[in-house]
């Protein structure tokens, strides 16, 4: 009996992680740093021990990245030990998590119900926060509206802002297509996905992805085609593309404009074209970019980066971001306050643990809407959960072992 109530504890915990690390609910979750997300995360590492403690590759990584960031900071001087607690914390969860996944306590389809709750829920607050703008009511808590975000442009649904939302929704949705893969033994075809149980999900997903008034959610939008690229294919998707790029030049959406600009800055490669195209889209192109081009490796900053950075504007961080398409500085935020060697350490943690193939749609998600970033913003740490339990399954396929469905 002990055996199964530990299992389903882990199991339900692991849930409840997946979940508010994937959502930000504003009428108990009012800032950035969220009192609930702590209290839950305070309690992973007590049920890591209480259920039996698994030295598993999460651990390992997980606390060999956390070690990283922390003596770099200390031996700098530059160490705010509330920020690396913190990023204890969603390590430790982490850990928890994955411990559930290799334990078998997910099978695929209450993974793919899960993910498809995920989608589907964010569509209705999303929905409802249109319906309620339309009429008149622009601060509602109950369905996650809030004044800051008033009209018919910018809606957050089920997150702290539509950013966060696009990037969720676009990794949820491709954890979503690699079930349906599993489930399938081959890749669903688009008419597949808008037909029988897919429909209203595909449908959901789409909508909220096109009027969430994110710059980002059209970028994924784009990256998602290379999803369906097959030899005969390449002729609608390319026409599609140049349909869309001409769509945005003759209509009045601010963010599919942003969207096509920064995605014809990025193919230059100039960070202050980029910048100047959408200061948004910038933060998450122009680090990567100034990450694999601009870094000196003679700099000892470089390898065990700033330390624990501050907000204050006047900082050296702060100048960095309203500079960023003429800073070099500005890269990967991994880079920026632990340093390469951190950064390359979460790497390894991420491909040992939640991405089986580097040449993958996973990657780029990662490495361009994630910021191949594992700091103390709730929705990086919920994103490789979710690629976590789709490893998992991928791994169970290819050793032949039965996927319980």
């Amino acid at each position: 009996m002990e055996i199964p109530i530990r299992k389903n504890l882990l199991y339900y915990s692991s849930i409840i992680y997946l979940v508010i690390l994937n959502t930000q609910i504003l009428l108990i979750e009012p800032t950035f740093i969220s009192p609930l997300k702590v209290g839950l995360m305070a309690m992973a590492p007590l049920l890591l021990f209480a259920t039996g403690l698994v030295i598993s590759k999460a651990m390992i990584c997980g606390l060999a990245y956390w070690l990283l960031c922390f003596f770099p900071a200390l031996l700098q001087g530059n160490m705010r030990f509330s920020t690396l607690g913190y990023l204890g914390m969603f390590i430790f969860t982490f850990i928890v998590y994955y411990t559930t996944i290799i334990q078998g306590a997910f099978t695929l389809l209450k993974f793919k119900k899960i993910l498809r709750c995920l989608i589907l829920t964010y569509t209705i607050f999303l929905i409802l926060q249109q319906l309620f703008s339309l009429i008149g009511i622009g601060h509602f808590l109950l369905i996650n509206l809030a004044s800051d975000y008033q009209g018919l442009e910018k809606f957050r649904s089920l997150s702290l802002e539509p950013s966060h939302s696009a990037v969720i929704l676009s990794f949820a949705y491709l954890c979503y297509l690699r079930c349906c893969e599993l489930d399938l033994g081959r890749k669903p075809m688009i008419r597949e996905l808008f037909s029988g149980n897919h429909r209203w999900l595909s449908i959901g997903f789409l909508w909220t992805m096109t009027t969430m008034g994110s710059g980002t959610a059209y970028l994924a939008l784009m990256a998602f085609t290379l999803y369906f690229v097959k030899l005969r294919s390449i002729v609608p998707i390319i026409t599609g593309l140049v349909l869309l790029f001409a769509l945005a030049a003759n209509i009045d959406n601010k963010q599919l404009n942003r969207a096509t600009k920064v995605l014809i800055a990025t193919i230059t490669g100039d960070t202050k074209k980029i910048a100047q195209a959408d200061g948004s889209g910038a933060t998450r192109i122009v680090p990567l970019i100034n990450t694999f081009t601009k870094l000196d490796f003679s700099d000892s900053r470089t390898w065990f980066g700033h330390g624990t950075l501050s907000d204050d504007p006047n900082s050296e961080y702060s100048k960095a971001w309203k500079n960023m398409g003429k800073n070099d500085w500005f890269v990967l935020p991994t880079v920026r306050q632990y340093g390469l060697l951190a950064f390359i350490v979460s790497i390894i943690l991420v491909y040992v643990c939640c991405i089986k193939r580097f040449w993958s749609l996973e990657t780029l998600f990662w490495f361009t809407l994630g910021m191949a970033t594992l700091g103390n913003v709730y929705f990086h740490w919920g994103t490789i959960m979710m690629l976590t339990a789709i490893r998992y399954f991928q791994e169970q396929e290819e050793r032949n072992l039965i996927i319980e469905k």
